[in-house]
């Protein structure tokens, strides 16, 4: 099992927190272990687990479904294996 922190931008408040966790529990092969914010800064520390290994162009794609219907564009700046 392999450790990741995905960084996102336009990350504002706790909704979009718990939107993209979902979004990720839904899409893939994961367990969220913690979540760091800096909402001034609009973002995000997604820190989590996956027994697979994460595809960018898949996260890419689910960040960009999660943003459908809300003012924001959830972007992944750097997907991290630790």
């Amino acid at each position: 099992m392999s450790n990741y922190r995905a960084t996102i931008h336009d990350v504002s408040c706790d909704k979009c927190v718990s939107r993209i966790q979902l979004a990720l529990a839904r899409a893939l092969d994961l367990n969220m272990i913690s979540v760091q914010h800096d909402y001034k800064m609009r973002l995000a520390h997604f820190y989590f687990n996956s027994g697979s290994l994460i595809d960018r162009q898949i996260l890419d794609a689910t960040l960009e479904q999660a943003s459908t219907g809300t003012p924001h564009k959830y972007t992944l700046l750097d997907l991290t294996e630790i």
